[in-house]
């Protein structure tokens, strides 16, 4: 049985949103486009920790911490969902049947 995943599905939905207000916002200069990029890289470590405290019993905290990002919601052509997005849609999947 999955643990539950509620903080890590929080954390890809906050990185989703700015993922996509940047794709959708014009970026004017370097500067944005840098804070942008932090911002995301920031969002995407909170997805890291997430995964990682919610299977601590599994997996160390701190390597999900520094290893795990979300990905792209709809991956290119060729490509599958990230291992952290996968965790996530299996255990929404498994909620939805109980």
């Amino acid at each position: 049985m999955l643990p539950s995943l509620e903080k890590t599905q929080a954390a890809i939905a906050a990185y989703d949103a700015a993922d996509e207000k940047y794709t959708a916002d014009e970026i004017q200069g370097k500067h944005d486009a840098l804070k942008a990029l932090e911002n995301l890289e920031q969002l995407g470590e909170a997805v890291g920790t997430a995964f990682g405290e919610e299977t601590q019993d599994r997996n160390d905290s701190e390597d999900c911490r520094r290893l795990i990002r979300p990905g792209h919601a709809v991956p290119p052509p060729g490509a599958e969902l990230s291992f952290v997005r996968r965790m996530v849609k299996d255990w929404e999947e498994n909620n939805n049947e109980n």
